[in-house]
């Protein structure tokens, strides 16, 4: 008998150890290298674009924890994983505890984690442990058994109320069915001011040219204190939140020269260029032109992911996840995965959540920088400190 695992994390034990500084940075480097190979697989469809690549490697770290033999070592590839797996247990571990240490109800940084498992199904005591003591993920007992439309309707509800009611309906009909029998949810939101807010009554229609053609956006405008950097026909521009629990976010928006210049600047989007423009800012008199916008995406990822090299892992035949159980009975069926962000003159409010399901189966100068956001721009959500990239996107039209 094989089995499907449900939302997106699966973990085996490793001595609870405290991460040091460099397993917190090999996280951070981690992620970062998602983020830049699944923007880049992503970003060859039209539109907008923005995902979490936080949520979506924290569901993958999870799920590669219950991994063994060559499913194990895609998955290590994909992740880009060292060949401690403990220690970048212990690093997820440490960058979530800094992210949301002191949060608090005006500036709201959230993230969650939790199991929901079949009732009556043994775990390996190791992979609960850990999954507890690192991801701070306790267990839910659901029966998919018999009530699988039931307690898919349930992890969404827990979803919803995670993300503040903006993700929705994660799992869609089907992808929990009586063969289910594990599911693990990863939540994200985030809403925090901007330490230089815009105002309303500078907010006016301005024109803004995507794809050949122009139309007029709700545009907003300010003169800032930021971090700024210009290098290969690239503006860079850093805008602070205010103080968001021990972390130090900013939204960072990288805009290229010309308004049809947005596909160059993606085919250099790599882990490294994306770390080096945090490094290049300097702090900058700027006079800021940014749209509002408000965007959705919903993706399933699996074969994406297939695509970067993770392929045994969907193999039912191949499959080994056998830190889950002890056994060679799961495999992974689909990975499912939503985001929303909504940015306007008061700051951000952005969201996202992850699944993996499994199934049963066979210096200031003058005057002031002038950036003018009036065509299409890559923009993420990142956390000074630590490098981390919470969230990932692009605005190629405003108004949708």
């Amino acid at each position: 008998m094989r089995i499907a695992l449900g939302l997106a994390a699966v973990l085996w034990s490793a001595p609870l150890l405290a991460a040091g500084p460099s397993e917190r940075a090999a996280a951070v480097e981690s992620n970062t290298a998602l983020a830049a190979d699944l923007y880049g697989a992503l970003a060859k469809g039209d539109g907008n674009l923005f995902f979490s690549p936080y949520s979506i490697s924290t569901a993958l770290a999870m799920t590669s924890a219950g991994a063994r033999g060559k499913t194990a070592e895609e998955m290590a590839r994909v992740l880009h994983f060292g060949k401690d797996a403990e220690a970048i247990h212990r690093g997820f571990s440490a960058l979530r505890k800094d992210l949301v240490a002191n949060s608090n109800a005006s500036s709201q940084l959230a993230i969650a984690n939790r199991l929901f498992a079949q009732s009556g199904k043994e775990f390996l005591r190791p992979f609960l442990a850990l999954t507890r003591d690192r991801y701070d993920a306790p267990v839910e007992r659901l029966d998919f058994t018999t009530r699988f439309e039931p307690s898919r309707q349930h992890i969404n509800q827990w979803v919803q109320e995670q993300t503040q009611d903006r993700i929705q309906d994660l799992l869609g009909p089907g992808t929990v069915t009586p063969d289910t029998r594990l599911v693990l949810a990863n939540a994200v939101y985030f809403k925090a001011g901007w330490a230089t807010p815009f105002h309303e009554h500078d907010t006016r229609p301005m024109p803004f040219t995507s794809n050949g053609k122009t139309f007029d956006v709700s545009m907003m405008s300010n003169q800032v204190e930021a971090g700024y950097a210009e290098s290969g026909g690239v503006q860079a521009l850093e805008l602070p939140y205010r103080r968001v629990s021990s972390a130090y976010l900013v939204m960072i928006v990288l805009l290229p020269a010309k308004a049809d210049g947005l596909a160059a600047l993606e085919s250099g989007l790599t882990a490294q260029s994306l770390g080096a423009w945090a490094s290049r800012m300097e702090p900058r008199r700027a006079q800021v032109f940014l749209p509002k916008f408000k965007l959705q995406s919903a993706f399933r990822l699996a074969e994406t992911l297939r695509a970067l090299g993770m392929k045994t892992a969907f193999d039912s035949a191949a499959a080994d996840f056998s830190g889950m159980d002890g056994q060679r009975d799961f495999f992974v069926g689909e990975v499912a995965h939503k985001a929303f962000v909504e940015v306007n003159e008061v700051g951000t409010e952005a969201a996202a959540a992850t699944a993996v399901g499994m199934a049963k189966g066979t210096s200031v100068p003058s005057p002031p920088a002038l950036f003018r956001a009036d065509h299409p721009f890559v923009f993420a959500i990142v956390d000074v400190r630590s490098g981390g990239i919470l969230f990932l996107g692009r605005v190629v039209d405003p108004r949708q």
